[in-house]
């Protein structure tokens, strides 16, 4: 195939998103290379293979400029980042080990209740725990789940130090390795165990049980983004409320209960964080979980009950985060 700008011509189904939400590029039968990061996966398509990406994702990569042109058949690929500081990772989820990340502070465990009162203080004790492990105080991310993989790792290294200097500027990153086969898929630090549940990993992108007749507002301008939204609440029997503004999404809010709001972080009318602000001014509204799409990769875990997906948005990752908060809904506990 023709080369074009520095792009390379890859067989589209040669380029597909992996059953945790990796987008990759398949180099032979065993391994892949994350189009983000330029990591090298192990992969064995019997337990990793998602699905092929579809046009709306090829046109996110295009936009973010990891893919030049794509059709029916090829997909320009720009050159990919070489990262390779960490090696050949196992994709999580295959074999029985799994690697997840943490974040290490400069405090004894002595202090580990002075640096929970810092998060509590300046609102992050909803998106970041603080935990013991080897006579240190950690940082793990939202519920005490470690980070899932080196990206989201890095991301909140660079919102905790930036945000609050004066307790994390010098936070260094750490993994630990799990038995994805033990019986509640552990994570233990000191006097303290904290759950990561591979199973529902597994099963937010399978199990309806929970979903059916919730409803869900979409507020995303862009219309096949939300049209590629749409199609995928539909999959998962959830009744679909629409609005094309800030504005239109409060009246619709007030007017009709719902489970869940899916938000662009841009309205045409306001910007989202003001949009939030005043939802949570609404008594009925203040627990009311919200998913959050942005283009930067950075801006989240910074308010509770509010998750957030950059732009490329995986539709697995989607799922997860729509099957995790319509299942922990207080009118349908898990």
């Amino acid at each position: 195939m023709k080369r074009l700008s520095g792009s390379s011509a890859i067989a589209r189904h040669q380029v597909f998103i992996t059953n945790d939400g990796n987008y990759v590029v398949q180099w032979d039968d065993d391994l892949v290379q994350d189009i983000y990061s330029g990591e090298y996966l192990e992969f064995d398509d019997r337990h990793d293979y998602g699905r092929m990406l579809n046009d709306h994702e090829l046109k996110q990569l295009k936009n973010n400029g990891r893919v030049e042109r794509y059709n029916r058949q090829y997909v320009w690929l720009m050159p990919l980042p070489e990262a390779t500081r960490l090696g050949r990772q196992r994709v999580m989820g295959r074999g029985n080990r799994i690697r997840a990340f943490y974040l290490i502070t400069r405090y004894p465990k002595t202090q580990v209740e002075s640096v929970r009162n810092a998060l509590n203080t300046h609102g992050y004790a909803g998106s970041f725990t603080a935990r013991i492990r080897e006579d240190r105080v950690v940082i793990l991310g939202q519920h005490g789940l470690p980070f899932r993989d080196v990206q989201v790792a890095e991301s909140a290294q660079v919102q905790l130090s930036t945000a609050l200097p004066q307790y994390f500027d010098d936070l260094t990153m750490a993994f630990i390795e799990l038995d994805d086969k033990s019986p509640a898929n552990r994570v233990t630090m000191e006097n303290e165990t904290t759950s990561l549940n591979l199973n529902d990993i597994i099963a937010s992108q399978s199990d309806n049980s929970s979903l059916a007749g919730k409803s869900v507002v979409l507020a995303i301008p862009q219309e096949d983004e939300r049209a590629a939204f749409s199609e995928l609440l539909k999959t998962m029997s959830i009744n679909i409320l629409e609005a094309a503004s800030a504005a239109a999404t409060l009246h619709l809010l007030e007017d009709h209960p719902a489970e869940l709001l899916i938000m662009d972080i841009q309205q045409p009318d306001m910007h989202g964080w003001l949009m939030i602000n005043k939802i949570r001014e609404i008594s009925h509204l203040r627990e009311l979980p919200i998913t959050v799409i942005t283009d930067k990769a950075d801006m989240g875990m910074t308010v509770a009950k509010v998750d957030y997906l950059s732009r490329p948005v995986s539709i697995a990752r989607l799922r997860h985060s729509i099957w995790t908060a319509l299942k922990s809904d207080p009118a349908n506990p898990s």
